[in-house]
């Protein structure tokens, strides 16, 4: 028997059950009586051909399809299925058609040559690779290790009470300046040590026992809790990042690697996995903490410097609604696809025999040339892929750098770097949307439909820049509005013309059917107002 081995990208289990499912087919009573009745047909219809004085075409139609029916598609080989990610192991499929597997192999072995070439010559580490994650992988890992929070609502609680009675306290004293929180990397080691002993704080707040003690003991105990809280947090996120991993630990070491060559490669930090995810952490906690905290302390006087800080911060966040659709559809969805799209070319191929069957030679070869093709079409997407990528972390390193993110992302930097990362996730996004485009332009090359490509690209830009215009143009222009449960019905409203002005703060006006009005004010007072007749007569006589 002879064996094959196909290399192939996040694809291993679809592919082994497709497989199977073709030599499983191929190899059963059922096809082989299909086989012959459309052989049957065939010939009856041929002799048409051989009595029109076509006896040579009949007789090389008949040979063509008896060879690539006997020989070509014997169930003679083993294929090895192998995934370039290590995600996923090998699986054996044997008595697989010969045709299948050599054309399969041809095309997986070509196009995955030339894109382990590219990613090599491109200096791309292998974890932020295609060979292990996906495209725009960097980008992906950064956005998620930005956006860790502290999922332990019991922890959350504790930090946020630490915050409220000590940290605040902290700053005001000086003992914690407003810009070691906004512009450190190591935020939560600085607040936990440089806390005053002489104050006191309340943790374990949502169990039945809550425990006192001074800031300086709780800051030690809250530090080896926030160092569990990142340890289960990379657990959570490699998970995520990794769902095909074979087991928890392996995701969370892949996970962990990519951060660590993410911050060193493109970030050109020295912070590993660790240390940038608890100062995430922070980012995000005091992010919520700038509205949470004057509320708690009922007093926003006392944080009035630190909120200015925080909404400096939060003013860099952007984001565009349709580039974030973009991103998730290109890095997500279309190499997703392209494996379905593999694995259903690979399911056709009994469709395939029966067409070689049935066609004449040069209908034949047409449909196995059309077939391969499709294959090499599919097979390009790793390489576009793979060239995409590259590009977008080059660009993304030179941004990144700008941001002189060396020591790792602080507080007052945190949401410019999600903006950056955004923006760039998005570019990745429609490039991706373009490659069945540009690969279908690339196999067509002759025909030199990969000028069509502008089109494709230009269509998206045109139409949202066109539509932005005609509103501008119009006086009609709408931004930053959400609606959500809205709802309308018998909604009648005319000649109505009020000219008080009209203002409500939580309280509720409710009309009474004697015409009154009570009003309820939101401390709980309330307020009747009747309808009162007076009547009033006066007479003078002279």
């Amino acid at each position: 028997m002879l064996d094959v081995t196909i290399t192939t990208y996040w694809n291993v289990e679809t592919l082994y059950y497709v497989f199977n499912a073709v030599a499983a087919m191929m190899a059963g009573a059922g096809f082989a009586g299909l086989l012959k009745m459309v052989f049957i047909f065939a010939i009856g219809i041929g002799m048409f051909a051989y009595l029109g004085g076509k006896q040579l075409e009949m007789a090389t139609w008949f040979i063509q399809a008896l060879v690539f029916v006997t020989i070509l598609n014997l169930p003679i080989a083993r294929v090895t299925l192998v995934d370039k990610t290590l995600l996923q192991p090998p699986r054996v499929v044997a008595n697989v058609p010969f045709a299948m597997a050599v054309v399969g192999q041809t095309v997986n072995m070509t196009f995955g040559f030339i894109t382990e070439q590219y990613e090599t010559a491109f200096g791309v580490p292998d974890e932020l690779g295609l060979a292990q994650g996906d495209v725009g992988f960097g980008h992906r890992i950064l956005k998620q290790v930005n956006h860790a929070e502290i999922q332990d609502p019991g922890l959350r609680a504790d930090l946020m009470q630490f915050l409220k009675e000590c940290t605040l306290y902290d700053i005001k004293d000086g003992e914690v300046t407003p810009q070691d929180v906004v512009g450190g990397t190591d935020v939560w080691t600085s607040l936990f040590t440089q806390t005053s002993p002489a104050r006191f704080v309340t943790y374990n707040t949502l169990t039945a026992t809550p425990i006192t003690d001074t800031c300086k003991n709780t800051g030690v105990i809250l530090k080896g809790r926030v160092d569990a809280a990142v340890v289960a947090a990379q657990t959570f996120y490699g998970k995520r990042t990794f769902p095909l991993a074979q087991s928890d630990a392996l995701a969370t070491s892949m996970f962990v690697n990519a951060v660590g060559v993410s911050n060193d490669w493109i970030l050109q930090s020295s912070q590993n996995s660790s240390d940038a995810m608890r100062q995430s952490m922070f980012n995000n906690m005091w992010r919520q903490a700038g509205t949470s905290l004057p509320a708690m302390l009922n007093d926003p006087s006392q944080v009035a410097e630190v909120a200015a800080l925080s909404g400096e911060a939060q003013a860099a966040a952007q984001a565009n609604g349709s580039n974030s659709v973009l991103s998730l559809l290109g890095q997500e969805t279309l190499p997703h696809m392209r494996n379905w799209l593999e694995a259903i070319l690979y399911s056709m191929f009994p469709v395939i025999v029966i067409m070689m069957v049935v066609l004449t030679t040069d209908g034949a070869k047409k449909v196995l040339a059309g077939y391969m093709m499709s294959l090499a079409w599919i097979g390009l997407w790793p390489v576009l892929f793979a060239v995409v990528n590259h590009l977008s972390l080059m660009y993304l390193k030179h941004k990144a750098n700008a941001l002189a993110l060396a020591a790792g992302v602080p507080f007052q930097m945190s949401d410019a770097f999600s903006s950056t990362l955004v923006d760039e996730q998005a570019q990745i996004g429609y490039m991706v949307v373009l490659v069945p485009f540009i690969a279908g332009a690339i196999i067509k090359m002759g025909q030199g439909g990969f000028m069509s490509v502008a089109d494709k690209a230009m269509t998206g830009f045109t139409s949202a820049g066109g539509a932005a215009g005609a509103a501008w143009a119009a006086g009609n222009v709408s931004m930053g509005q959400v609606g959500l449960d809205t709802h309308a019905a018998n909604t009648t409203s005319m000649h109505k013309m009020d000219y008080n002005m009209g203002m409500e703060g939580g309280g509720a006006a409710i009309g009474t059917s004697s015409g009154g009005i009570a009003r309820l004010s939101s401390n709980g007072t309330a307020a009747m107002e009747q309808m009162h007749n007076r009547f009033v007569s006066s007479m003078s006589t002279d």
